[in-house]
């Protein structure tokens, strides 16, 4: 389902820290062997179970525990203005609280608090740097992050963790050469931090099956007790890598692990729900999925998610209104850019040509990325500029991405080459899930 994704920091953040009770997260280990035992043996068969999965999924179950955080940190730092790392604390809860209920407000709250004390740090700057840069990757602010991340690199305090920072950045930038400079000095460290960036890696270079290989190693390593954070973090992980395969039965498995250990993740129970409608074909429990997030979580995609399963039902008005509910609230200054892309894609899809081009072209200057470039050559064809399409196709997407998308548009700007027409189809072929029912309709084979 790349052809959805949004702002995925904001919603699995690897940092976060969670504190479930010992004695419930050990029950939850121990009745994960039995809540996997109710998988279904067939590809075919539908997968997702309303009444199991509703009764993991509980959107709640951590409200009160981040309104504590934030109002205990609050007070502490009321009452001691001058300690930076109260300020850390109190940026850190509302970021936590962001991820559980992509409140934009929480997020603008702790870049405010973070700003304001890297003003003043001397000590902690570094910490400093690389914790707004992280809230600025949130923000797709990515070249601003890239100048924080710069500038801790530059300093001496724990190069090792602004190295991971700065792979994690460039890798967003499209800097490939460079990140794979530093991935290589990761290399000696090995560890968690290292299997996971050289799994995005190997994605990044179209090895899909090398990269699950590196995210089931790190989860060998991993006690998801004692490493709750990373294990929640990686399991959600392998299930969009299996997804993306077709391997849905591992997906599905793997989006409920997550959920055993952690209930309230909206991102998983999304996971299960787009299974509901692309592997099940059960759109009415799909929408219904996205209403119960919908119910306690802002995040604007669920809009663009909802008026995809509108569309398969043949319900034109209900997902117009989606889409312009996603509009008018990512019109909110507060979300800045976070969005262009599916904004560019609903310009195209009105037939706002030229308003697509611009979006589609600030979007490569912020971030130029093979899939970005993709977006400005398709922008570009259906402006009626072919020969520009597919001078920045052929210079800047073809063979640099295989994501579904880029190669649905390259069929479309390249009709008559042989060589991109029998690769694209080919890639194509087992994409239906990931995908979608309605894009994958749109291939021309």
């Amino acid at each position: 389902m790349r052809n959805i994704k949004t702002t995925k920091a904001g919603a699995k953040d690897l940092f976060l820290h969670f504190k479930l009770p010992t004695m419930l997260t050990l029950l939850l280990a121990l009745s994960l062997k039995g809540i996997l035992s109710f998988f279904s043996s067939s590809s075919d068969a539908p997968l997702v179970q309303a009444t199991e999965i509703n009764n993991l999924y509980q959107p709640t179950y951590r409200t009160s525990y981040y309104d504590q955080e934030i109002a205990f940190w609050s007070t502490k730092l009321e009452d001691s203005p001058e300690q930076l790392t109260f300020v850390l604390q109190l940026a850190s809860a509302y970021e936590a609280r962001f991820s559980a209920f992509a409140a934009i407000n929480d997020l603008k709250e702790a870049e405010d608090l973070l700003t304001n004390g890297l003003a003043a740090a001397t000590l902690q700057r570094t910490t400093f740097l690389r914790a707004l840069a992280r809230n600025y990757i949130s923000q797709h602010r990515f070249q601003e992050a890239l100048i924080l991340a710069e500038e801790a690199m530059s300093r001496s305090d724990n190069q090792l963790a602004s190295t991971y920072l700065l792979f994690d950045v460039m890798m967003e930038l499209g800097q490939y050469e460079n990140a794979e400079r530093l991935l290589q000095k990761m290399y000696t460290k090995g560890g968690f931090a290292y299997l996971i960036r050289k799994a995005k890696w190997e994605d990044y270079k179209g090895n899909l099956a090398f990269a699950i290989a590196r995210l089931e190693e790190a989860k060998d390593a991993l006690d998801p007790l004692n490493d709750k954070t990373q294990a929640i973090w990686l399991y959600s992980n392998l299930a969009d890598f299996y997804g993306h395969q077709g391997a849905v039965e591992k997906a599905y498995e793997h989006y409920r692990m997550t959920l055993a250990l952690d209930p309230g993740n909206w991102y998983a129970y999304k996971g299960l729900a787009w299974m509901a409608y692309a592997h099940d074909n059960n759109p009415s429990m799909a929408r219904e999925m996205i209403h119960q997030i919908m119910r306690h979580n802002d995040s604007p995609d669920l809009h663009l998610l909802l008026a995809e399963v509108f569309i398969h039902e043949g319900n034109k008005a209900c997902a117009a209104d989606e889409k312009e509910t996603f509009r008018l609230t990512t019109a909110t200054p507060s979300y800045g850019h976070m969005y262009r892309i599916s904004i560019c894609e609903m310009e195209l899809e009105k037939s706002r040509k030229q308003n697509a081009l611009a979006l589609a072209l600030a979007e490569v200057r912020e971030r130029p990325t093979p899939e970005t470039y993709d977006l400005l050559a398709y922008a570009y064809f259906h402006n009626g500029s072919v020969t520009a399409a597919q001078e920045v196709a052929m210079q800047h997407v073809w063979q640099k991405t295989f994501e579904p998308v880029a190669m649905m548009h390259l069929r479309e700007i390249f009709p008559y080459n042989e060589e991109i027409q029998t690769f694209t189809k080919k890639e194509l072929a087992g994409a239906a899930f990931e995908i979608g029912p309605v894009a994958f309709a749109d291939i021309k084979f």
